[in-house]
């Protein structure tokens, strides 16, 4: 029995291109600005009359650059494997997602909004108000991410840790706090989380082209970040060539002498 079902977009996700790895894991409360630039000549002009006065609301989109599936996903913040409709994974059978975004204004066929964990150029598919009484039910089980947020463990940094992130912050690199979201339900290194065992309970989390050296306090639930690595190995970065990103990576070294990471040479990890 054939019941496929075709789907024309409505619309397009538009934002900065972002790597999928800098995308919050959810839909956040704030998060950055976007907007949804519906087709033009199909009335949805008037589609969208009484939107506005929502705060909230769901998008139907495609993930679009999802491919193939598994049965089976190895959630980021999980040791377990668990089926593919007990997750929020991209790789489904139907890749079709939903999120609820906070809804800025409304220009014309255009829809500012925030929060968003979309990429650029999503296609969407629906708009629908999000209805606290209806959508909302706080207090239901959620399974395999209740046993989760037990283990939760909050992050603190070690003081050069914290010079190290000021004087890159300097040098306008921020790391947003979905870089960390992973380390905060820590579980243990998988391809997903960008997490590699080092030695000896130290790990190293990858985050674009810089490295961050922790280690897990386990009975006090506590990831402390002791130093952050540039991502660039010393031969990639005496390499010929101008790399402006590389520049700053070698002023990095001068400042923050270090050639051999706990008695091994450091190469990037992913």
């Amino acid at each position: 029995m054939n019941n496929s079902l075709l789907l024309d977009p409505i619309g397009v996700f538009h934002s900065t291109p972002l790597k999928k790895y800098e995308l919050p894991r959810q839909p956040e409360n704030e998060g950055s600005i976007g907007y949804i630039q519906l087709e033009g000549g199909k009335n949805f002009e008037q589609a969208l009359e009484g939107i506005e006065d929502f705060e909230r609301i769901w998008i139907v989109f495609a993930f679009h650059e999802a491919k193939g599936w598994s049965p089976k996903i190895l959630p980021t913040r999980s040791k377990e494997k668990v089926g593919v409709f007990a997750t929020r994974s991209p790789h489904r059978p139907s890749p079709i997602g939903m999120s609820c975004v906070r809804l800025i204004a409304i220009q014309k066929r255009r829809l500012i909004i925030a929060g968003a964990d979309l990429i650029h150029q999503t296609p969407i598919f629906d708009i629908k108000p999000y209805i606290p009484y209806c959508d909302s039910f706080p207090h239901s089980k959620a399974g395999w991410v209740d046993e989760i947020a037990q283990n939760e463990h909050c992050v603190e940094w070690s003081e050069q840790a914290l010079h190290q992130r000021e004087y890159l912050h300097k040098e306008q690199v921020v790391f947003k706090g979905d870089a960390f979201q992973s380390l905060q339900f820590f579980s243990g290194p998988n391809h997903y989380n960008r997490i590699r065992f080092l030695q000896e309970n130290k790990y190293v989390l990858a985050y674009k082209t810089w490295r961050f050296l922790f280690t897990v306090d386990s009975e006090d639930k506590k990831i402390i970040i002791i130093e952050i690595f540039s991502g660039y190995t010393s031969k990639e970065l005496e390499a010929e060539g101008v790399f402006p990103e590389k520049s700053l990576h070698r002023r990095y070294l001068e400042t923050f002498q270090y050639t051999f990471l706990h008695g091994r040479e450091y190469t990037p990890l992913c």
